[in-house]
């Protein structure tokens, strides 16, 4: 009797060890499979968030540079539009007659229409300047168009309030021309 009980005892053992991990087995296998899948789909919403912000991104910098674009030429125009006023101006003058203070506020209220277009272009590169840094994935450079946008701002600020003397607004508006001129230049081969 001894020799049945033997092979009868791992016999039943064997086969309720099987019952117990035959299930264990299956929902870890079932629990890798879920967490695997789970991972693969937050890395595709990853995937997906990041291509949308992308688009977002490049859509900003195409307003961005068209924008950029028409801003510099206005505030270019607007420029040497209050260069040749303010040399007109002095040269009218017979000397004693020559204020610098209404000298610039007729060459500001001259361009008044000019100057509001440029603050409103400007105005659109600062809002798409915030899209830009709101869906920066680092797959351009945002860096570059919040450089330009400073650079274009110097501008448009000092066409749209001139001061000083006319030496040193030429000087300046020449200066400060090169430097949007090559910024855009930067930002146009950046894209």
């Amino acid at each position: 009797m001894g020799f049945i009980i033997n092979k009868v005892g791992p016999k039943k053992t064997g086969k309720i060890g099987l019952y117990i991990t035959i299930p264990i087995l299956l929902i870890s296998f079932l629990g890798s499979a879920i967490t695997s899948s789970n991972i693969n789909a937050e890395r595709d919403r990853q995937i997906a968030i990041e291509d949308s912000k992308n688009k977002k991104f490049k859509k900003a910098a195409d307003d961005f540079s068209a924008t950029l674009y028409i801003a510099s030429i206005n505030a270019e125009d607007i420029g040497n539009k209050e260069y040749k006023a303010w040399g007109k101006a002095i040269d009218d003058s017979t000397g004693d007659d020559y204020d610098v203070s209404d000298t610039i506020e007729k060459i500001t209220s001259d361009n008044e229409s000019d100057i509001s277009s440029l603050n409103s272009d400007i105005s659109t590169l600062y809002d798409d300047l915030k899209i830009m840094n709101k869906n920066d994935t680092k797959k351009y450079n945002y860096s570059l168009y919040k450089k330009t946008y400073k650079e274009i701002n110097k501008f448009a600020d000092f066409v749209t309030s001139p001061s000083g003397s006319y030496n040193d607004f030429s000087d300046g508006f020449s200066d400060i021309d090169k430097t949007v001129a090559n910024a855009y230049s930067e930002l146009s081969n950046d894209l």
